[in-house]
């Protein structure tokens, strides 16, 4: 087990975790969380942010020269109270697309994300789509296509239907938010492209969730604290 060994030092302290988020809050979590975690990265490569220090944390995609898979027998070594987030990423070929919303009004955040799922939804290459919560400023939308495809098409799929949709006043799609604009960022659909798993803490220490069309307006960060 990877018990912490320094289980009350803290590794988040914010706004929502004034007092700080410690070790053993992190670790209690991920241990109730295990078997979702566990579903949600069955045959992908993960990325680690790994908490060094208050607010600080680094970036693992191996260990020893070895990718990182979480699997029912690597969970209890890669998961210890210092690991704050969890990244999937992208396999060649993919059943899940991702669409990035980046902007830093929430209250905005919440009417794009609703604006541009109702969009995406109609899409032909589209067979549902769920709203998440990244645990920071904004939203993610994921696409569950009719058929597993190639990353880099289903990027262009997504490109070509949004340009044909959307109001280019509001809305850019690349890499570098315009300004007065909100990013849809597609930068996570290619090979080895990361994303926030859905039950993952974010590093800020809120939780990744998926949440339905009719709770975005009233949804508040507070409500994806985890217990200190």
């Amino acid at each position: 087990m990877s018990y912490p060994q320094n289980p009350n030092t803290i590794i988040v302290q914010n706004e929502w975790y004034p007092d700080g988020l410690s070790e053993i809050s992190v670790w209690n979590y991920y241990q109730k969380y295990k078997a979702l975690l566990l579903q949600q990265t069955v045959g992908k490569e993960i990325m680690i942010f790994l908490a060094t220090d208050v607010n600080k944390t680094i970036v693992m995609r191996n260990l020893r020269g070895e990718s990182l898979r979480l699997t029912p027998s690597t969970f209890d070594t890669l998961i210890t109270g210092r690991t704050l987030s969890i990244h999937s990423t992208m396999n060649a070929f993919e059943k899940v697309g991702i669409i990035d919303l980046d902007i830093d009004n929430f209250h905005e955040a919440k009417k794009a994300v609703l604006e541009i799922e109702g969009i995406i939804s109609k899409a032909p290459f589209v067979d549902e789509t769920e709203i998440r919560y990244t645990g920071k400023d904004s939203f993610h939308i994921a696409l569950n296509y009719k058929r597993r495809l190639r990353v880099d098409m289903a990027k262009e799929l997504i490109k070509q239907f949004l340009n044909e949709k959307i109001n280019k006043r509001m809305y850019d799609i690349g890499y570098k938010r315009q300004d007065n604009k909100i990013l849809l960022d597609l930068g996570s659909n290619k090979y080895r492209g990361a994303y926030i798993t859905p039950y993952s803490l974010s590093t800020l220490g809120l939780r990744c969730i998926s949440l339905p069309r009719a709770s975005i307006m009233g949804f508040s960060k507070n409500m994806v604290k985890i217990t200190t």
